[in-house]
């Protein structure tokens, strides 16, 4: 499979959800509000890398009333483009893009496990940022405990075998909280803060029968514990 129809899988399986990436859905939902409520509102020129679950948008327009979304798919972009005002819409691959103008914040949520070379992806991101600019990085945890506990029930080899929901979304890789900040300083940018955000303990099959307020909750729960067990690692970064 090329880049192109690996582009369109994903896109397809954004555009169609299961049960399993609604689940992910409201978890991101709360990952977002989070995230939001930490933006500073003064640093309002924004770009979003991927349109994925279509979950970013509407909160960065409430705070900040306008944003820019670059994202390859064309599917993608057509599908979402007649839902928001004020957005700017960029098809490219991120390595293709140089804007005319910096960034004052950039969302890298959940990309960095899709594209081919990490640190080329965040060296190029680099360019787009001045000084004073912040990105917000979110991948997907190795250490999490439900990868943990899939590995003591012999259903994962170790923590960073792929399972059957990356595979569907082709991820090609998990990260560890000592594999993200590597990847990071590779590309020339600083390690401003760490928060590990969810605690997952079952797998989607599980938590979609899970209340609103259950998901809250362990959500919640998992700033009592090590960042290094959060379902996502949270990192913010500057030039």
């Amino acid at each position: 499979m090329n880049e192109k129809q690996m582009l369109d899988s994903v896109a397809h399986n954004y555009l169609n959800p299961t049960t399993s990436r609604d689940t992910d859905k409201n978890i991101l939902d709360l990952i977002a509000k989070h995230v939001l409520k930490n933006m500073p509102s003064e640093k309002d020129r924004i770009i979003e890398m991927g349109i994925g679950d279509n979950v970013w948008t509407k909160y960065i327009l409430d705070k900040f009333n306008k944003s820019t979304i670059i994202d390859a798919s064309e599917d993608l972009i057509d599908a979402v483009r007649p839902t928001y005002k004020n957005v700017e819409f960029v098809n490219s691959y991120f390595e293709n893009y140089s804007p005319e103008n910096k960034y004052d914040q950039v969302v890298c949520s959940f990309v960095l496990e899709h594209v081919i070379d990490p640190v080329e992806t965040l060296q190029k991101v680099r360019t787009w940022i001045h000084d004073e600019s912040v990105v917000h990085i979110l991948v997907p945890n190795a250490d999490s405990i439900h990868r943990q506990h899939a590995v003591k029930m012999n259903l994962a080899e170790n923590s960073f075998d792929l399972g059957p929901a990356d595979k569907k979304i082709h991820h090609r890789r998990v990260y560890t909280l000592e594999h993200l900040r590597g990847d990071i300083e590779k590309a020339g940018l600083k390690v401003v803060s760490e928060e590990g955000l969810f605690l997952k303990t079952l797998p989607n099959s599980f938590l979609s029968q899970l209340s609103p307020e259950q998901l809250k909750g362990f959500f919640d729960l998992a700033f009592d514990f090590p960042v290094k067990n959060g379902a996502a690692l949270y990192l913010t970064a500057k030039k």
